[in-house]
């Protein structure tokens, strides 16, 4: 459930920005208890996941033409260039006690 979370957080986020991308994957490197797991309220302890998203860009693709040289940069298999970011998602501990949203950076 965590994973679907993360991958649709993270494909939204992708959605409302001026490029195309795909998410590939997300690797969760960490995982850490906030403020020691004090309870907030219904929602209970939070926890802070720290990770790499990996993405695709086609590189010949109208919005992505904003990303400087993306035309010169290596390609994979399917020919499109791959690109990584850090990941922080801010999380309840409970699943069930999580109204959906995540705070991610």
């Amino acid at each position: 459930m965590l994973l679907r979370t993360c991958l649709a957080v993270a494909t939204l986020s992708l959605f409302f920005t001026s490029s195309v991308a795909k998410v590939t994957r997300v690797e969760i490197t960490s995982k850490e208890e906030v403020m020691e797991g004090r309870e907030f309220g219904d929602y209970g302890a939070y926890e802070l996941l720290k990770g790499t998203i990996y993405f695709e860009f086609e590189p010949f693709n109208v919005a992505n033409r904003k990303i400087v040289d993306i035309a010169f940069a290596p390609k994979n298999a399917s020919g499109n260039v791959e690109a990584w970011s850090n990941i922080v998602i801010l999380t309840p501990q409970d699943p069930s006690k999580s109204s959906g949203i995540a705070l991610v950076e």
